[in-house]
């Protein structure tokens, strides 16, 4: 097994469409900290990569195991005062980058933070990801987020009005 196979790999795609104004991003933001708190408390070596998408994705940040605990709350706050809702939601091409990044064999999650309104194709990407072993787990982002279409998207689904920093360390254990 190479060195990257034995580091966990996540991803976190980071819905900053339109429909995301409001109450829907603010949620978002509150649940990247949680998962920012949880991934900080995760055992052995790390990667993270944080990616935001409307029309097009754009890497936004990436964390390693080198990165202290200063630098990433420092990233994470300067990273969420970035995001500003426009566009579409895209997520089928921004599932496609991470599809192209994945490592085969290494163990990988990716965190959909959406409000499940996505407005492209994204069933092939999804399946991808899937054959991929890529464990993907939904978050919904405001109250009127589409539940179905998250479950869908993803293996499991998480609202950011509910969850804890336990709940999200325990859904990296699989």
């Amino acid at each position: 097994m190479s060195d990257a196979q034995h580091v966990l790999h996540v991803y976190v795609l980071l819905d900053s469409s339109a429909s995301m104004s409001g109450t829907g991003l603010e949620a978002l933001k509150q649940g990247v900290q949680l998962l920012s708190a949880a991934l900080m408390s995760v055992g052995g070596p790390l990667q993270a990569t944080f990616i935001g998408y409307e029309s097009t994705p754009l890497p936004l940040h990436r964390l390693t195991e080198e990165d202290s605990l200063t630098d990433v709350t420092d990233a994470m706050n300067l990273m969420l005062q970035t995001l500003e809702p426009a566009g579409a939601s895209n997520v089928g091409r921004a599932l496609h980058m991470v599809t192209k990044e994945v490592v085969y064999g290494a163990q990988t999650y990716l965190y959909l933070f959406s409000d499940g309104y996505p407005t492209d194709d994204w069933e092939d990407q999804r399946a991808a990801l899937k054959a991929r072993g890529v464990r993907v787990v939904g978050v919904a982002c405001g109250f009127s987020a589409n539940l179905e279409t998250l479950a869908a998207l993803a293996d499991s689904v998480l609202s950011v009005s509910t969850v804890t920093v336990e709940q999200f360390a325990a859904s990296l254990r699989g």
